[in-house]
């Protein structure tokens, strides 16, 4: 969860799996741009550039799908291999006609995982994961889970 999420907004992120970033990514898929694909199919590590180009498209259409600054950051400080398992499952979704779903949870897990579940014909589920012991409170209603290991960058 990026700076300046409120408790609430992360109880009801923690309830439903769902989060502006979550239904930014949703917003993505469903649009299906053939620039944004495009993109993806680019060889070599996401240019960060690019994502957040493409993160703010949603908002142009939808204003509560703006993400500022530091949820931009908040996303591009995702370690790299992670966005790489998400971008081949991206891929994987539109070369096969296939929907995607993005979730969040915190877990109990050392690091940043993604959890990516294909059953094969029903919706691809990806989950990032958010270490617990991550979340910092800053102020009253400042909430904020740090990312990044050692290959984020």
């Amino acid at each position: 969860m990026p700076t300046g999420t409120t408790p609430a907004e992360l109880l009801q992120a923690q309830i439903t799996g769902i989060t502006k970033t979550t239904r930014v990514l949703d917003a993505l898929m469903e649009a299906q741009d053939p620039d944004v694909i495009a993109g993806l199919r680019q060889p070599g590590p996401i240019d960060q550039h690019w994502l957040r180009i493409v993160l703010q498209l949603p908002g142009g259409a939808n204003p509560e799908l703006n993400m500022k600054p530091e949820e931009l950051d908040h996303v591009i400080g995702w370690p790299d291999t992670q966005k790489e398992l998400v971008r081949a499952a991206v891929l994987n979704a539109f070369d096969n006609n296939r929907n995607v779903r993005f979730r969040w949870r915190l877990g109990k897990c050392a690091t940043e995982t993604t959890e990516i579940r294909d059953p094969g014909v029903a919706d691809i589920v990806i989950t990032f994961c958010s270490p617990d012991s991550r979340k910092r409170q800053r102020a009253q209603n400042d909430i904020h889970v740090d990312v990044g290991t050692a290959d984020s960058h």
